[in-house]
């Protein structure tokens, strides 16, 4: 629904998807390998609850409920994760700070 990018690379956006499903994102021409993906409840009245999370790199997005995958020869980022509330937030980072 919305994104937001940084001059140090850094991409956020908001997804509102069904809770409790899986959604994919597709992300193309981002240049290079990220070094971190995390996930947060996008709004939330419980502090601890939309402390963010990383989605963790793996080989194969088949067997999994969350992770990330880069495609090199298509420059592709593709993010699979269980929506644990409608509106999720995300955030792609070039170098981990």
């Amino acid at each position: 629904e919305s994104v937001n990018t940084s001059r140090n690379g850094q991409l956020k956006w908001t997804l509102n998807y069904a809770e409790n499903e899986i959604s994919h994102t597709l992300i193309t021409g981002y240049e290079q390998v990220p070094s971190l993906i995390r996930a947060q409840i996008a709004e939330s009245d419980d502090d601890t609850a939309d402390s963010p999370y990383d989605i963790p790199q793996v080989d194969s997005l088949e067997d999994v409920t969350s992770g990330w995958r880069y495609i090199e020869e298509k420059d592709a980022i593709l993010i699979k994760q269980v929506h644990i509330t409608a509106d999720m937030q995300f955030q792609l980072l070039k170098n981990v700070e």
